[in-house]
């Protein structure tokens, strides 16, 4: 029963084999002996497995950013975390509102005291707003994101990472970090 069964699995993957040798090298011509050296198998490969763009070392990448969009979820996300930092420190407004018409992007902070202003930037720096030009009037500070002389800003985000796959996250952030390095070389070439 074993030596059958033996048998049976050694002629499959005999054929399976078989089956396999014949796809890569084809019905393209008869196979030689040259074919089965490795400088053979090496061209055999090269003529008949053809690698993806990613496979090669290389990625095209087309970016499409609805603009509008993605600058008023920014200033009202960070509206929202203004907000949230100034509480935590002991600071609440009185006020936030945010203005988002296309090219105009604003925060207003409305202080419940004016003399607090200084104190109420320094507690929400950790919100992240470097991007954007502060100005202060009244009890009221304004956020504005500006157009700025370098360009656009870019930024990556990457999520949906389990806290059981590290390894997979480290990947992805060591590949992203030199995907952008390698982005920045080629954009500084086209400016």
């Amino acid at each position: 029963m074993k030596k059958k069964n033996l048998l049976q699995r050694s002629i499959i993957i005999a054929i399976v084999t078989l089956v396999g040798l014949y796809v890569v090298i084809g019905p393209r011509h008869r196979p030689t002996r040259h074919d089965f050296t490795p400088s053979g198998i090496k061209e055999t490969l090269a003529a008949n497995i053809h690698l993806g763009l990613d496979l090669k070392g290389g990625s095209h990448l087309v970016m499409r950013v609805k603009t509008d969009e993605f600058l008023k979820t920014l200033t009202e996300t960070s509206a929202l975390a203004v907000q949230s930092a100034a509480k935590d420190a002991g600071f609440p407004p009185k006020d936030v509102k945010t203005v988002t018409s296309p090219g105009n992007y604003q925060i207003n902070f409305e202080a419940t005291d004016a003399s607090k202003l200084k104190e109420i930037q320094d507690a929400v720096k950790k919100v992240g707003l470097a991007d954007w030009s502060v100005s202060t009037s009244g009890n009221t500070i304004t956020w504005t994101l500006t157009p700025t002389s370098k360009g656009t800003t870019l930024r990556m985000e990457q999520s949906g990472f389990r806290q059981d796959q590290e390894q997979f996250y480290q990947g992805a952030k060591a590949g992203w970090g030199n995907f952008f390095a390698k982005l920045e070389e080629v954009l500084a070439r086209e400016a």
